[in-house]
């Protein structure tokens, strides 16, 4: 597994440095491609910063883990998955999906609804991308 959810408290000596912006947080969020400013092997964590819905000021991050496979320059990132992000919205709980193909590239699926075959590109919206050093 290339990352674990974990729980980075808010001890001193750590870094956040922003890896990307959402610029339109505010608006609907469709699957697509986004460009990190750094590669994720330059980190011992990566974390995503996210609202429930474009209407909603609730904002939460999921940390997680680098794993050191992702740090080797050997490392193939093709369908490294980044395990998702959730937020609960509209009674249902909404999550997307993160895929790397390279250490600075990554997508960003739909929103699905969590038992439900369906979408919406207004829920659980990524703000910030995070790199944390300790």
């Amino acid at each position: 597994m290339a990352f674990i959810p974990c729980n980075i408290g808010g001890g001193g000596g750590m870094t956040q440095t922003t890896l990307w912006t959402n610029t339109a947080s505010t608006s609907a969020f469709s699957s697509q491609t986004v460009t990190l400013s750094d590669s994720i092997a330059n980190y011992d964590y990566i974390g995503v910063k996210y609202r429930a819905s474009t209407s909603s000021s609730t904002r939460s991050t999921e940390v997680l883990f680098v794993s050191n496979d992702l740090k080797s320059a050997s490392t193939s990132y093709s369908n490294t998955v980044f395990p998702c992000f959730c937020a609960y919205s509209s009674s249902a709980y909404w999550a997307r999906y993160i895929t790397f193909s390279t250490n600075t590239k990554l997508s960003i699926s739909s929103a699905g609804k969590i038992g439900a075959a369906s979408s919406d590109t207004t829920k659980a919206i990524p703000l910030y991308i995070y790199g944390y050093k300790l």
